[in-house]
């Protein structure tokens, strides 16, 4: 019997067709391009510095939008031109007609506080006697216009023709009520206009009030705390207390003292004149405040031998006052 040689089992030729063929599968493997996780983190991490720079962005451009618009409107309110001609117009016209009483009836609340009516009345003849009667506004040099805590207020200072003169002036307006009303006025009269009868005749004339007037300044000022404001007062001119109460008083002293600090002296009489007929005194006296100085303007009328305050005004503290 002759032995056939056997023919290797099937299951040994498997492994090496598997052998041949894995390097092919190692191949193919290598060449598929890798799973890359990192790329998602990646793109999340681009996205969220992109959001995040786009608000910084928008942040930015809105803070200095706004910033923009501010500080515009802060140059157009300083550059608001504004010029209170028709106002002051209006005023030199009631002057030139002499209708104190219809000026100082449409004047701001805080003038018809600081001084009477019959004061405000002689302060417009004096000017039309030296200045005569108004003619024109020539220019306006500068007006402007502020808001303060008591509310908004401007001025204008103008050069004005008289028929007499021409000189510059300033007028100061209130806002009450949507209206501008005057609240404080100067027009400076040329020194070669005050002739020496018109010069006499003022109320201005260079004579120096006596000392009793001076003296009254002075108690008048420390009343508040000596307690004797109520007494003073009775002795008052009867128009100032037609115009101003005697609790007005006393809050137009307690505010300057809330502002400048307690009340210490009167420190000098600065200017004090005396009229021709020695019934009308004036006083501008340096008033020290445990804060600040400030000039307090004083006005008087000698009725049956006794002067009475007739214009009490406390300014607001002036730089060249501590000087």
């Amino acid at each position: 019997m002759t032995d056939e040689p056997t023919k290797p089992a099937e299951p040994a030729e498997k492994p090496a067709k598997a052998a041949a063929e894995e390097p092919a599968d190692k191949t193919l493997a290598e060449k598929r391009p890798a799973k890359k996780p990192a790329k998602k983190p990646v793109k999340k991490n681009t996205s969220r510095a992109r959001l995040v720079f786009r608000t910084v962005a928008v942040v930015v451009v809105l803070v200095a939008g706004w910033m923009a618009v501010l500080v515009g409107a802060q140059i157009l309110q300083r550059g608001k031109t504004y010029s209170f001609r028709e106002e002051t117009l209006h005023v030199l016209k009631l002057m030139r007609a002499q209708k104190a009483d219809q000026l100082y009836n449409e004047a701001s609340p805080l003038l018809r506080q600081s001084m009477i009516r019959s004061v405000f009345a002689d302060t417009i003849k004096e000017v039309q006697s030296v200045m005569g009667k108004f003619q024109r506004i020539i220019r306006v040099a500068k007006a402007e216009v502020n808001k303060r805590p008591t509310g908004t207020t401007g001025f204008v200072v103008a050069e004005v023709e008289f028929s007499q003169a021409t000189t510059i002036c300033t007028f100061s307006y209130h806002r009450v009520d949507g209206q501008w009303r005057l609240l404080h006025f100067q027009i400076n009269l040329p020194l070669h206009r005050i002739g020496a009868a018109k010069r006499k005749d003022s109320l201005l004339a260079p004579k120096t009030a006596p000392e009793q007037v001076h003296r009254l300044v002075r108690q008048i000022m420390q009343s508040r705390m000596d307690g004797t404001t109520a007494v003073h007062y009775d002795d008052f001119h009867p128009k100032f207390k037609e115009s101003v109460s005697l609790d007005k008083f006393v809050h137009l002293l307690d505010a300057r003292v809330n502002k400048l600090g307690a009340f210490k002296r009167v420190l000098e009489i600065r200017n004090s004149s005396l009229s021709k007929g020695k019934t009308s005194a004036w006083v501008d006296a340096v008033l020290e405040y445990a804060d600040r100085k400030t000039i307090g303007k004083f006005g008087f009328d000698k009725i049956e031998a006794k002067w009475r305050l007739k214009y009490f005004k406390v300014l607001s503290p002036d730089p060249g006052v501590d000087e």
